[in-house]
């Protein structure tokens, strides 16, 4: 959420494809500028389970007027909606044969959202799998990414517990007017940006992490630097 919503210089309109338990709309709307979050997931009954039993992870995000609920499949609704956005989160499930999720992890889908879903100075992040998982899906994401934008930085969270370790993450842009706060982003700016645009200190993102989670360890430097394989409809890359 946050290198996307630091990066662009005014983020009023953000989607979200899948977040169901609505922890990333929680983030979102800590935001001054935010009008509007557009949050799409598949699956209502997930939705609604967390909204039951995990309320400490959404903390009163649907009764936030600036919030808007669709249960849909993500890329129909992207296409159909005739909208852009400032920003395209997608918060969506690992690339697996047996749900339509992979669609949105291919090149096809990537330049459709460059070309027709994303604002002139528009970001979209994808959530791209486990950094030290023995596949790998974190710089093939990274590179299928590439195919439809110029500008794409990898990162990776220190720790999501739900998932057991670090998680990588790509964020992508074609504007020909902002540089993506990347690995080289003086943290003073990052934390000069965090108070001015939300008015309070983050639970965990500042300056010095954000160069923990830009600077990737060696080995995944080493994984993207020989990376040549592309996610299409005609050849997926399937998580087992």
């Amino acid at each position: 959420v946050h290198l996307a919503m630091l990066s662009h210089p005014n983020p009023k309109k953000v989607f979200i494809g899948g977040g169901g338990e609505g922890a990333t709309a929680r983030e979102l709307l800590k935001y001054k500028s935010v009008e509007n979050v557009t949050m799409v997931d598949i699956d209502g009954e997930v939705v609604d389970i967390c909204k039951e039993h995990l309320p400490q992870w959404n903390k009163g995000v649907y009764e936030d007027p600036r919030m808007h609920l669709v249960i849909d499949d993500a890329g129909k609704y992207l296409r159909e909606c005739g909208e852009k956005w400032d920003v395209i989160i997608m918060d969506i499930s690992d690339p697996v044969e047996a749900g339509p999720g992979w669609l949105l992890y291919t090149k096809e889908f990537y330049t459709e959202a460059a070309e027709n879903f994303l604002t002139e100075d528009g970001i979209l992040v994808t959530q791209s799998t486990s950094v030290f998982d023995d596949g790998r899906e974190f710089s093939i994401i990274h590179n299928t990414l590439k195919q439809a934008f110029n500008q794409v930085v990898p990162y990776f969270s220190i720790m999501i517990e739900s998932f057991g370790g670090p998680w990588g993450f790509n964020m992508a842009t074609n504007s020909k007017n902002l540089t993506l706060l990347n690995k080289n982003t003086d943290p003073e700016d990052i934390d000069k940006r965090v108070e001015e645009r939300v008015g309070q200190k983050l639970k965990e993102y500042d300056g010095v992490t954000h160069l923990s989670m830009t600077n990737l360890p060696k080995s995944v430097r080493r994984q993207f630097n020989a990376e040549t394989e592309v996610i299409t409809k005609e050849t997926p890359r399937f998580i087992i």
